[in-house]
């Protein structure tokens, strides 16, 4: 370890970037070591390098952090910390380099030291934050003001809190709400004319509307003092009635990213919908998020399907986006949203709720599937071409794009099916009814010249249908696939089967081929054991242990391939 310590110094020199690396590896070393690393950094001179503030920040961190913890074992001597201290102070050459951190901290004392609460902390903050720009603002004026800003990690907060120890600043600050200022000195701004609203009364905003409206004619400028107003229906109003343009141009750009707004439900209602008018939907659904309680069933709707229709908001995270959703869908279906809406809801966020389907699975797809012969066939024709047509007859007037994420929900939607219709609640299936459904089913794939695509999907499905069934393959099953006996409903109803029973996203254990060998001699007893009733069924149950057996092999042979290559 003092090796490693003697190359760190050796290495580092005097060069500020590679000390402000090595800082928090000084928790890694004890003792003489420990001391070196300490000695050395306070003999660094200050050579006025641009990593001086990185390296001055990252220093008071660690102070801060030894010093709040100066209990634990890991901490420095107190001493050192006072060495530390000392020579941080040495590089402050005014109150700027002293005090900016306060800017980059939610709070700048924690909990457990001060016994505040967190409302508490933050007022306490608020004003020692307040008790600093005085100091800068009395010795180094207006321009250390703007100094301090361009450095700290939140600007907005220094133009809030010198809002509230002075507004002599308007005139200043006005200009730079353009867009093409600095972005920190923006924020300044920003956060400067929050603090003055909040100051003073709506006449005032009214009439500072009305000074950039007709003094500065500037339709950009507009919108940004009202951007950095805090929302509320009466500031978009006056907004609308003061400028047109600039009404229209806030509403494309407003409360992007935001977490959540802090108004009323009725006023964050009014805020979605018009983010709604303008298309802005990823900002909608963000906004929901925070207020779903609250929000009107016909505006979760508006919002969830505008999402999916519209093109994709630029610039616009989607916070906790898929929770968001389904939490949206577990909504719905508490209030009764009739079926047709849910189902194509659920169609445009089919790959959500598959990821989900734990939490809240596709209900009204299933059901339409279940209930609805030519829905099943109008799904198989989404997700196969035609058997005996050319495909481009029907696809020729609809955008390739379209055709493409059709039928891949199509094909997601049947993967996932795995209810067979007929099924009541206690999962017991009225054979009548299960035979006029695949009846129908067949005769409306017919007719997209899509035959055989539907015995294989329904043999699919009635293979996979052992994730639902305690009694797998129901006799129910096992007699339709009896009488019918087509080659597809049988080719699918083997691939059902294994698909349906693997296990899906798992690291195997080295085993070989034992689990696929464990399953082979499943399916072959329960084909012994069907084979009186249901031979044919029988038979694909044998061709699935077969299947299985196949795999075994091949794992072994893997497996002793590894062994030998080890």
């Amino acid at each position: 370890i003092s090796f490693v310590c003697e190359k760190l110094i050796e290495v580092a020199g005097s060069r500020i970037d590679r000390w402000i690396e090595i800082i928090d590896l000084i928790d890694d070393f004890y003792n003489e070591d420990r001391t070196k690393l300490i000695d050395t950094i306070t003999a660094i001179p200050f050579d006025g390098s641009s990593e001086v503030l990185r390296f001055r920040e990252k220093l008071r961190q660690f102070i801060w952090r030894h010093e709040t913890y100066s209990a634990q074992d890991w901490a420095i001597t107190s001493d050192d910390v006072e060495r530390l201290k000392a020579y941080h102070s040495s590089l402050l050459s005014n109150d700027i380099d002293k005090y900016y951190w306060y800017f980059n901290v939610d709070t700048i004392e924690s909990r457990k030291s001060s016994g505040l609460s967190y409302e508490e902390l933050i007022k306490k903050t608020n004003e020692l934050r307040q008790e600093v720009l005085s100091k800068i603002n009395l010795s180094l004026g207006f321009d250390g003001i703007v100094d301090l800003s361009a450095i700290v990690e939140r600007p907005w907060l220094v133009g809030r809190n010198l809002a509230s120890i002075t507004q002599d600043y308007q005139n200043n600050l006005i200009a730079f709400l353009e867009k093409n200022s600095p972005d920190n000195l923006y924020r300044m701004a920003a956060g400067y004319f929050y603090g003055c609203s909040e100051q003073q009364d709506f006449a005032w905003i009214e009439k500072m509307a009305k000074s950039i409206n007709q003094e500065k004619s500037s339709t950009r400028l507009l919108v940004h003092f009202f951007l950095s107003l805090p929302p509320s229906a009466q500031v978009w109003e006056l907004l609308e009635h003061t400028s047109s343009e600039a009404y229209q141009d806030f509403w494309r750009t407003a409360y992007k990213n935001d977490w959540g707004l802090n108004v009323a439900s009725e006023e964050l209602n009014q805020c979605i919908k018009t983010l709604n008018q303008f298309e802005r939907f990823s900002t909608s659904l963000n906004l929901i998020r925070s207020e779903r309680k609250e929000t009107p069933i016909e505006l979760i709707i508006e919002t969830l399907k505008g999402l999916v229709t519209h093109p994709v908001e630029e610039n616009v995270n989607l916070q906790l986006g898929s929770y968001t959703i389904i939490e949206l869908f577990k909504r719905l279906d508490k209030e009764g949203v009739d079926e047709k809406t849910m189902q194509l809801l659920e169609w445009y966020y089919i790959s959500i709720l598959n990821d989900s389907r734990k939490d809240r699975p596709i209900k009204y797809l299933y059901n339409a599937l279940k209930e609805s012969p030519s829905f099943f066939s109008e799904i198989i024709s989404w997700s196969y071409i035609p058997e005996t047509k050319s495909p481009e007859e029907e696809i020729k007037d609809l955008n390739p794009d379209f055709v493409q994420n059709r039928a891949k929900n199509a094909h997601e939607l049947l993967e996932s099916w795995v209810n067979v219709p007929g099924t009541n609640s206690d999962g017991i299936i009225d054979l009548e009814k299960l035979k006029s459904w695949f009846k129908e089913s067949i005769e409306e794939c017919t007719k997209r010249d899509r035959k055989s695509k539907g015995y294989y999907e329904i043999g699919k499905l009635f293979g996979k249908s052992r994730e639902k069934q305690k009694n797998w393959p129901a006799p129910e099953i096992c007699e339709l696939i009896e009488e019918i006996d087509h080659e597809k409903l049988n080719e699918g109803f083997i691939i059902g089967t294994i698909n349906g029973s693997r296990v899906r996203a798992s690291i195997r254990p080295d085993d070989g081929g034992n689990p696929d060998r464990a399953r082979s001699n499943k399916y072959l007893a329960l084909s012994k054991e069907l084979s009186f009733r249901y031979p044919k069924v029988a038979r694909l149950l044998k061709e699935v242990s077969k299947s299985y057996e196949s795999w075994a092999d091949y794992m072994d042979r893997d497996k002793e391939q590894k062994n030998l290559d080890f």
